[in-house]
């Protein structure tokens, strides 16, 4: 299928084969590994024949080969700026990641601004999350003068649609880390949807989202309690090296994430 025979001493090792899937692949299928796998093939031949050169194989010279950026968040442990945090996605056919979401406060007349690609599922959450914002103003000491003089802006990272309510407990946490000026760990991801009186609500794809995300550097995850049975059935793989915390309610999280006082 590649072109490889076996008089063309194709010799790629298991912890090479591990290496890639860890680094670059991002979906719980195959496509990734074997588009991955068919490029390294073809520059393989293409050394061999053209230049008369063997090409090293090896874990250090992947990189070298595959030329994309491995997947994995470095750095300090909080974001520079208040006001993001990853919630997290996944897609039909299987893969899953974060979803960088961004809010700033910026002087208004109390409106909420979405930024970004948008479908009509995000854009009533994020409607939703204003109104229990304003419902629970006191209660989570947001300032007086919040919903009078400021304007919330809201951005969703990446240039795709994004339409789906799972964003919100992450929305209303980058919200509020924006208004109190908190910084976040990147470590930390989260998927949920609200409703108006701050239920967390069940989502889907907690399986890919955990994949996806603990190889970009997530070990701590909120996900809502009624997904229980969905995170109990995951390999026990899957749930080596990270915190799953189940919640039912938004101020568990932001308890949690020091954004509110209890």
């Amino acid at each position: 299928k590649n072109g490889i025979l076996k008089s063309d001493n194709f010799n790629i090792s298991n912890e090479a084969i591990k290496y890639i899937i860890d680094k670059y692949c991002n979906e719980s299928g195959i496509r990734n590994i074997e588009q991955i796998l068919d490029s390294i093939c073809k520059k393989y031949l293409f050394e061999k024949e053209i230049n008369n050169h063997v090409l090293d194989l090896s874990i250090n010279n992947l990189v070298n080969i595959i030329e994309q950026k491995p997947i994995m968040i470095k750095g300090e442990s909080l974001y520079r700026n208040s006001g993001i945090l990853n919630g997290l996605y996944c897609y039909e056919g299987g893969g899953g990641g974060i979803l960088k979401v961004q809010s700033s406060i910026v002087n208004g007349d109390g409106r909420i601004n979405n930024l970004g690609l948008l479908g009509k599922k995000t854009t009533n959450s994020v409607q939703v999350i204003y109104n229990l914002l304003k419902l629970n103003q006191i209660n989570w000491g947001l300032p007086d003068d919040l919903f009078k003089t400021k304007d919330i802006c809201i951005n969703y990272g990446g240039s795709n649609e994004v339409d789906g309510p799972s964003a919100g407990t992450a929305t209303v946490c980058s919200v509020v880390s924006s208004i109190k000026n908190i910084s976040v760990s990147r470590n930390i991801g989260m998927s949920g949807e609200i409703d108006l009186h701050g239920n967390v609500l069940p989502i889907g794809g907690c399986r890919d989202k955990i994949m996806g995300s603990k190889k970009e550097g997530v070990t701590k995850f909120f996900f809502p309690i009624d997904n229980k049975y969905d995170i109990d059935k995951l390999d026990i793989d899957i749930k080596n090296g990270v915190e799953i915390v189940l919640v039912s309610r938004i101020e568990e999280i932001l308890l949690d994430l020091g954004l509110i006082n209890s």
